[in-house]
């Protein structure tokens, strides 16, 4: 019983570190201080707020970064299938205390979530249909932030 016991604790930290085992990406100081402000600024008016980084290229030079905030109680309904590549990311952000995940347009594309029968009898392919609108921010790689009409 010892012995079960001892390993059970020595291999703690390690399933522990697997949980957050994240690709850590590194966003310029200004854009890391703006979302910052607006994680600030939301958890002042609900404190269970929880959030997830959309990140997409727009081109060669310019970056598009939403933050997309939801309550962790209604994960399911306000994420749907969104909720699922969310859990599965292993990216993520450090914006103060919070590490937030970070997918890209490519997971919402193209993440396999399975296949479902049709009323019809055709089996479809699960897809994830998002759109939000919310907070973002457009910026470069230095950290040039860019106006929504530029």
């Amino acid at each position: 019983m010892k012995v079960f016991f001892v390993l059970l604790l020595a291999s703690w930290p390690s399933c522990k570190a697997q949980n957050s085992d994240y690709i850590m990406y590194d966003l310029p100081d200004p854009v890391s201080e703006k979302l910052n402000e607006r994680i600030n600024y939301v958890s002042s008016k609900n404190e269970a707020a929880k959030f997830v980084g959309l990140l997409n290229k727009v081109d060669h030079e310019r970056y598009n970064l939403a933050l997309i905030d939801y309550d962790a109680k209604t994960q399911k309904k306000v994420l749907g299938l969104l909720s699922t590549v969310v859990l599965k990311s292993n990216r993520a952000i450090q914006l103060g205390e919070q590490v937030v995940p970070l997918i890209t347009n490519e997971d919402i594309l193209f993440a396999n979530l399975g296949k479902e029968k049709m009323p019809d009898g055709r089996i479809a392919k699960k897809r994830v249909i998002f759109n939000y609108n919310g907070f973002s921010i457009a910026f470069n790689r230095v950290g040039t932030i860019f106006d929504d009409e530029t």
